[in-house]
């Protein structure tokens, strides 16, 4: 489901912004309803896979061994904190945003559409992805002391990847 939902966002490139090439859009974002539902077809593969960490922390939280339930049962809640903003995120963006643009209804769209760069939609998208990775940082914790090589392993997989995601996302958003 990762490269699913990887390989369809990767084709949907943005359309606002230094790195469109062709077919770009402007603020007030509004003139957008003929790339829809083009647009907007990877989100439904990234709600699947959204869903599905919370499968995988659910996994590995029975695993842990008990002196280290605290830290993986804190992962779980981020995980859970941060797939809601997300599911909410991407389905208003489904339900709400491409119905108003074809039927034209575009009046106040403009924080709330996927194609602002600083609106509400990229915001709740970082804010939903930094809360699954803490929470991908406590379930690494967590596993780090599994007797199981292959656990530690995963262990660290996530921490480091939790640390290094944050470190860039905290870049990106003082970067641009």
């Amino acid at each position: 489901m990762a490269v699913v939902s990887l390989t369809m966002a990767i084709t949907t490139l943005p359309r606002p912004g230094p790195y469109c090439r062709s077919g770009c859009v402007g603020y007030p974002y509004t003139d957008v309803a003929a790339f829809v539902p083009r647009d907007y077809l990877w989100m439904y593969a990234a709600v699947v896979l959204t869903l599905l960490v919370i499968a995988l922390v659910e996994t590995i939280n029975p695993q842990v061994p008990p002196d280290r339930q605290l830290p993986s049962r804190i992962g779980v809640a981020f995980t859970i904190m941060g797939v809601a903003i997300l599911v909410v995120d991407y389905a208003s963006q489904l339900t709400f945003i491409q119905r108003a643009l074809v039927l034209g209804e575009t009046e106040g769209l403009s924080p709330w559409t996927q194609y602002n760069p600083h609106g509400i939609f990229i915001a709740l998208e970082n804010v939903g992805y930094v809360m699954i990775n803490i929470a991908y940082l406590f379930i690494g914790i967590a596993m780090l002391r599994m007797p199981r090589r292959l656990w530690r392993a995963a262990g660290w997989i996530f921490t480091v990847g939790g640390v290094a995601t944050l470190a860039l996302l905290v870049f990106n958003s003082a970067f641009y």
